[in-house]
């Protein structure tokens, strides 16, 4: 009597299976707080469930009520999860798809059931159905098995990944103290540090060539405060994993996916050197506080651990920006009966411009606080999708219209400007600003063709990046009217630091956001360089 639970356990086992997998299929990019805590909720939704079912079990006085009650549960479970696959069956019916191979094989197999149960009936044949009971049990064996062989899996690449990124060159190299010259000091008085990422901001000709757009009075407003603005910003590689840590480690990351299998989905590494990053490392050993802004919306730089401080705007609790605040739990409400609800709550679309427009908002209360900060922010603008309008309005639905981008960044320019303007004008110190584009965009379809086929037009459109960069104090000398993302701060450092940092190559290396470490080169010309394609492939200078 003590053990009949463990043959009921079985919904709760099948609803936390796919919560499992999904961090499963996808390493590094969902964190074990936010999986656990969904999980929770999982069994808590069963839980109800169950109780419904046992409450109507127990009114219709059906025997073995808690079995019964308990495969009625797991019958919910499996629609549940096979939302998308019952939708987009409904959705090819609809659409004639009755006549389909597929469809005509369903429908002739329950109708070879329902043939072979009327002739038994007809002919008196006694079919031993199992009892809910055995059914249970068989299937809380099942769903067991699953779910460690599921937690198994985690804990194998969570291992894994530890001791690859202990034993990987790169990371090691970035471990060691930034060099400095011999005789040099840093400029005196210390000054606040803003690193501001806008994701999948591209450079003037680019938003020109692929969008119809002119930025030049957003660029001319930059440069009459004080910005100074290249005239070629180039990103060292084409995913948001591998450049944000290239910007905040100085160091090329051809070298990170060493030791990870051949084509990895593996964000452990990236997201590893983005968190543990070495600008922090060195401004912290130089006596600055580090303020972090995170992106709730991109695992990498969702928190830190190396933080002094986490910026966080919030107070309460939001539905939708629980739901949209994580990967993890967008991926599993967009693709579950829960997709159903969405309309009863904010948009998406307001939900992840108000953290962004909250973030930039979040930098002007910088200056008040007392001490050298360094601050870094990743804000998830003006990345796809398009979510407000040139008055800052939410959409009503995000949008990958290239028609909607010019209200979209007209947006994002002037929250930033009256960020940038508002720190300025608060700072006792003038202090140093880098707003950089990670890469560009991504209008022409740059991820849909395999590497070796990445053409010129894609290329410069991806690897072209916008970049602003306020140096006080002469600094703006120090910053060449070329440069690529990786060496940014080596020339900031290197001038109001006294730190050893030579320039780096410019070179360029395109991947997928599905296999970062899997590169291929690109050339000064754009073109790519089949003749150097790896997975990882190790780099000379890495992080000098």
């Amino acid at each position: 009597m003590r053990t009949t639970w463990l043959r009921r356990i079985h919904p709760a086992l099948f609803a936390v299976f796919p919560i499992l997998s999904l961090g499963v299929q996808n390493p590094g990019r969902f964190r074990a707080r936010t999986a656990l805590l969904i999980c929770l909720v999982a069994v808590a939704g069963v839980a109800l469930g169950y109780v419904v079912a046992y409450a109507v079990a127990r009114w219709r006085r059906r025997e073995g009520a808690a079995d019964r009650a308990a495969l009625a549960t797991f019958v919910g479970v499996a629609l549940f999860y096979a939302y998308p696959v019952l939708r987009s069956a409904y959705a090819r019916l609809r659409a004639g798809g009755a006549r389909s191979p597929a469809v005509a094989a369903v429908v002739a197999v329950v109708a070879l059931l329902a043939v072979a149960t009327w002739v038994a009936r007809r002919r008196g044949w006694r079919v031993r159905v199992p009892s809910a009971a055995g059914v249970g049990r068989r299937l809380s064996l099942a769903g067991a098995l699953l779910v460690v062989g599921a937690l198994a899996q985690l804990t194998f690449v969570h291992v894994r990944d530890a001791q690859v990124i202990a034993r990987n060159p790169l990371v090691r190299e970035l471990d060691r103290p930034v060099p400095l010259r011999a005789g040099a000091h840093a400029r005196l008085p210390k000054r606040d540090i803003y690193v501001v990422v806008l994701d999948e901001y591209a450079s003037a000709e680019v938003l020109r060539e692929r969008f119809g757009f002119d930025n030049r009075p957003f660029e001319d407003s930059l440069r009459a405060i004080g910005f100074t603005i290249p005239t070629s910003v180039r990103s060292n590689y084409a995913v948001t994993t591998l450049s944000v840590p290239s910007l905040l480690n100085f160091a090329r990351m051809d070298s990170l996916g060493a030791g990870m299998p051949s084509h990895t989905k593996d964000w452990a590494p990236a997201s590893y050197v983005l968190e543990h990053n070495r600008a922090a490392r060195f401004l912290k050993g130089q006596g600055y506080r580090f303020l972090f802004f995170p992106a709730r919306f991109f695992a990498p730089t969702r928190e830190s651990a190396e933080a002094d401080e986490e910026y966080d705007p919030y107070t309460g609790i939001d539905v939708a920006r629980a739901t949209y605040g994580s990967e993890f739990a967008f991926e599993l409400v967009t693709n579950t009966p829960l997709a159903r609800l969405r309309p009863l709550f904010r948009p998406y679309t307001a939900v992840r411009f108000e953290h962004a427009a909250r973030t930039l908002n979040g930098l002007t209360t910088v200056p008040r606080r007392p001490g050298p900060k360094f601050v870094f922010a990743h804000v998830l603008m003006p990345h796809v999708p398009f979510t407000v309008d040139a008055s800052c309005r939410p959409l009503a639905n995000a949008s990958w219209d290239s028609t909607d981008f010019a209200g979209h960044v007209q947006c994002v320019n002037r929250l930033t400007l009256r960020a940038v303007r508002s720190i300025l004008a608060q700072s006792s110190t003038p202090p140093i600003i880098i707003l950089q584009g990670d890469h560009g965009t991504q209008s022409l379809h740059t991820f849909d063709n395999a590497p070796e086929a990445l053409t010129v037009a894609q290329a410069r459109e991806r690897f072209r990046a916008f970049g602003a960069y306020y140096l006080p104090d002469g600094g703006a000398a120090a910053m060449p009217d070329s440069v690529s993302v990786v060496n940014v701060l080596r020339y900031v450092f290197g001038y109001y630091f006294g730190a050893d940092l030579p320039s780096l190559p410019d070179d360029m290396y395109f991947s997928s956001w599905q296999y970062p470490y899997a590169l291929t080169r690109v050339g000064s010309d754009f073109h790519v360089d089949t003749s150097l394609r790896t997975a990882s492939r190790p780099s000379d200078g890495i992080a000098r």
